[in-house]
């Protein structure tokens, strides 16, 4: 009978063998683990992107709806304007009461009608709105210039508001500019 003893160097051979086929076993399974890793994070990251997508395009669509819906509140007052000779203070108060703008466009401040004026007629546009009870009203800031455009009619006209009355909106550029394309255009314009 012969028996065959394995030698040291089949021995170490064979477990050489399962080393590498373990290691070669865990590399596989961290280089499965990564790409899967990978793959996981890129899907999230896709659908997180879709998803910012779709909520900064429900803000796009609000936004564009208020800024149409002040557009129509701005060209219903200037529809008043145009079907009169002349608007007194009781029929802006009327017509922003018609609109319901409180109930329409929620978060609005105010909707009002800035009238332009020439510095040599600014004491007696002054004067003019003193006389229908407001003692105090002066056209702001004050300083001298070509032209001055006064907040005159405003509504709700209470609260926050009431500091605007009388305000220049024309001594602020941006205003001025988007005021001017707006009276130019006679189409809405933002600053």
């Amino acid at each position: 009978m012969d028996f065959f003893l394995s030698s040291p160097s089949r021995w170490i051979h064979r477990k050489r063998v399962r080393t590498a086929a373990a290691l070669a076993v865990l590399l596989l399974g961290l280089l499965a683990s990564v790409l899967a890793g990978w793959q996981v994070g890129h899907a999230i990251r896709e659908d997180a992107i879709r998803r910012f997508a779709a909520s900064c395009d429900a803000i796009t669509i609000k936004i564009e709806e208020r800024l149409r819906a002040y557009a129509l509140m701005l060209q219903g007052g200037q529809g008043l304007f145009a079907a009169s000779d002349t608007v007194e203070r009781d029929e802006w108060r009327t017509y922003f009461e018609t609109i319901e703008a409180d109930r329409t466009v929620p978060g609005y401040e105010g909707i009002g009608f800035s009238l332009l004026i020439a510095a040599e007629d600014l004491p007696a546009h002054e004067a003019s709105v003193r006389a229908e009870g407001f003692p105090d009203y002066r056209v702001n800031p004050p300083g001298p210039r070509e032209v001055y455009s006064s907040i005159v009619y405003l509504e709700p006209f209470r609260g926050r508001n009431l500091r605007a009355f009388g305000y220049d909106l024309f001594s602020f550029p941006a205003r001025h500019r988007s005021m001017a394309k707006a009276r130019d255009s006679g189409l809405p314009a933002l600053s």
